[in-house]
């Protein structure tokens, strides 16, 4: 907890892929609830990420999310992230050999492996390992060389452990690891706070988990479109806004003025993903178009070459927040240089009211202010702004801070424009006001 608490000041987000131990008897009860301990101790943010429900705790799903709700009645909103597989990847060794056998090193490991007390020790609790988490042998694939773990055991005659021991002793190598029941994803996935989210990258190397090519069409088409499970605005929102509040970002997510253009165009009657465990590099189909700032990266379903992405930086007033978007709020403030007064309504898609730069010479019309974010003493909106004496246009992101933690506690307001370096002004913090109607209870799964 002591590592995390300095950064409880950016307000942000503790993301922690939980710790399933032999001390905690794997259980994904117990990593949820460590995570949300921490997060909530130190005053972050808690994130439950690769949320699962893992091997013997299979169908305990339920259980899981109704931690995150209580947590959150509590005053630590919590939320998760997943993606729409029943297997997860990482080295073969990482989740299976114990952390005591892999201390000092791959050498270090290597040296116990030839010691035949130690070895005997280490796939034993490695076979523990695997029937715990991934429900045995049957649930361990080698994507590099696709190979299941029980043919390699079938074809050299010993144990699963032993298996694992001896493949390891000719390299490191990679694994596909099953771990959980379809079930306990779609409780997971419909959970209103859960963002859809893969943590693969952009990569071209196909002997890989399918996630990195198939996440997100396949909860399109997959849990969308045929199982219904979730609909489509749900879905949408669920890897557009929702993971943007969860991780604090402020000028992307929406569909608004003066948000950053990232925008995937796809068809909803074919969008579906094909990558397998044997073949992860099939394309998905129905994906129509990607821009990336503003540029196609893909266009009518071929790719550019465009590189239009650049690197995000967070800053001091990027709090990770839970979405307000379906209930009213409003912000108002005056300052020696701003005047801010904007309202939005639980049903509109935009923010109405007006603001006034000084000595910027700027006036933003009504018409181009886009969606209003609020949480406790922030407010943030992005805009197209005219500047009065020109008339040129630009795009502005604006921050209001009823009492920013990195100034004392006075109220600031921060604008940067075309994405460019902000620039804070005072304000007065006597007439700063930020107000969020109570949350909406979420909403009932469609039938």
């Amino acid at each position: 907890m002591r590592v995390v608490e300095p950064a409880a000041k950016w307000r942000t987000n503790f993301p922690n892929h939980d710790r399933l131990t032999p001390e905690s008897k794997f259980s994904s009860r117990a990593g949820v609830g460590e995570t949300i301990a921490i997060g909530e101790k130190a005053g972050l943010f808690p994130v439950v990420t690769h949320m699962k429900a893992q091997g013997v705790e299979q169908g305990t799903a339920g259980n899981l999310l109704a931690m995150m709700q209580s947590a959150t009645r509590r005053g630590a909103y919590t939320a998760a992230d997943a993606y729409p597989y029943l297997a997860g990847q990482t080295g073969l060794g990482a989740l299976m050999i114990p952390a005591w056998a892999q201390d000092g090193g791959r050498q270090a490991m290597l040296e116990r492996f030839k010691d035949p007390q130690l070895r005997a020790r280490i796939v034993a609790e490695t076979e523990q390992a695997m029937n715990a988490r991934f429900n045995g042998a049957g649930g361990v694939f080698l994507p590099t060389t696709k190979q299941q773990l029980v043919d390699i055991m079938r074809e050299t005659n010993v144990s699963a452990g032993e298996a694992v021991v001896g493949i390891l002793e000719q390299g490191n190598a990679t694994a596909i690891l099953r771990f959980g029941s379809e079930e306990d994803l779609v409780k997971i996935l419909e959970h209103p706070t859960t963002s859809v989210a893969c943590d693969c990258g952009a990569s071209t190397e196909t002997r890989q988990h399918p996630r990195a090519f198939g996440t997100f069409p396949r909860v399109l088409g997959r849990y969308v479109r045929e199982q219904k499970v979730l609909t489509w605005e749900d879905a949408i929102r669920k890897m557009t806004a929702l993971p943007a509040n969860t991780i604090g970002m402020v000028d992307r997510g929406f569909l608004a003025p003066g948000m950053a253009a990232d925008v995937t165009v796809f068809d909803p009657t074919t969008v579906i993903d094909h990558a397998t465990y044997e073949d992860a590099g099939q394309l998905s189909e129905g994906i129509r178009h990607v821009l990336v700032n503003g540029r196609f990266a893909l266009r009518d379903g071929k790719v550019t070459g465009e590189q239009a992405g650049r690197v995000l930086a967070r800053t001091a007033h990027m709090p990770s927040r839970p979405m307000t978007t379906t209930v009213a709020r409003q912000v108002s403030l005056q300052g020696p240089d701003v005047r801010i007064d904007l309202t939005q309504t639980s049903s509109a898609r935009r923010a109405r009211g007006a603001i006034h730069l000084r000595d910027a010479s700027m006036a933003i019309q009504a018409a181009d202010i886009g969606v209003l974010q609020t949480m406790d003493k922030w407010a943030s909106f992005t805009a197209r702004v005219r500047q009065a004496m020109t008339g040129d246009e630009r795009s502005a992101l604006v921050i209001v801070e009823q009492a920013d933690p990195f100034d004392e506690g006075r109220a600031t307001v921060t604008i940067s424009f075309d994405g460019g370096l902000p620039i804070t002004l005072p304000a007065s913090a006597k007439t700063a006001n930020i107000r969020t109607a109570a949350p909406a209870a979420p909403a009932r799964r469609r039938e």
